[in-house]
C-alpha cells in the first residue's frame, strides 16, 4: 500500500504493466491485478507442490547437487541457511512454474502464497531495489527501528535473535 501512496503502483493495472516478461501469450498470470493479490481472488492456486523439491536429499543424493549449494561461490546463490543455498537456477525454474500455473475461478477467495511471491517480484521492480531494502527506507528507518528487519543474522550476533524453529526436515537445524 506504500507503493500505491507514493503513486508507484495502480491496484487495478496488470502484472505484465511492470513485469516485461510476461507479456507472452503462454503466460497465464499476465493478467492478475495487484488488487487480485492483496485480496487473493486472482484465481491462483494455493501454492505449487514444491515441497519434493525441498526433499534435501534422495537415495543418490542428487537433489542435493543439482538444487543446492554449500556456500556461496561465483555461481549466483539463494541463501536458505547460513550454509545451505539454492542455485539461482532453482529460483528460476520456480519463477518459470508460476508463470504458467493453471488459474482457477478469478473473484473467488483463495489464500495463496504465490501472490505473495509475486507482489514481492513486481515491489521489487517497480523499487529497483530489494524487498528488505524497500521497508527498510521505508518503515523502520523512520520509525526509528533498530532491531526490525528482514535477515537479522546478517545484522546481529545470533546469540541475540530468539529461535523460531527446530527444524529437522529439511534445513536441520534451529532457526
Amino acid at each position: 500500500m506504500r507503493s500505491y501512496e507514493l503513486d508507484s503502483l495502480e491496484l487495478d493495472s496488470t502484472l505484465k504493466t511492470y513485469l516485461s516478461d510476461l507479456d507472452s501469450a503462454e503466460i497465464t498470470i499476465k493478467d492478475i491485478t495487484a488488487r487480485q493479490l492483496l485480496l487473493h481472488n486472482s484465481g491462483l492456486p494455493s501454492g505449487l507442490p514444491i515441497y519434493q523439491y525441498y526433499t534435501y536429499t534422495d537415495s543418490v543424493d542428487t537433489l542435493r547437487s543439482v538444487l543446492y549449494a554449500s556456500a556461496k561461490d561465483s555461481i549466483p546463490t539463494v541463501e536458505v541457511t547460513g550454509r545451505l543455498f539454492h542455485k539461482a537456477s532453482y529460483m528460476d525454474s520456480v519463477w518459470a512454474k508460476v508463470r504458467r500455473v493453471t488459474l482457477g475461478n478469478a473473484g473467488q477467495y483463495l489464500y495463496s502464497d504465490m501472490s505473495m511471491f509475486l507482489l514481492k517480484t513486481l515491489l521489487e521492480e517497480i523499487h529497483e531495489t530489494s524487498l528488505d531494502a524497500f521497508v527498510q527506507e521505508n518503515f523502520y528507518d523512520p520509525l526509528g527501528l533498530q532491531t526490525i528487519c528482514y535477515h537479522p543474522a546478517r545484522r546481529f550476533d545470533v546469540n541475540r535473535i530468539v529461535p523460531t524453529e527446530k527444524d529437522q526436515w529439511w534445513r536441520k537445524q534451529v532457526l
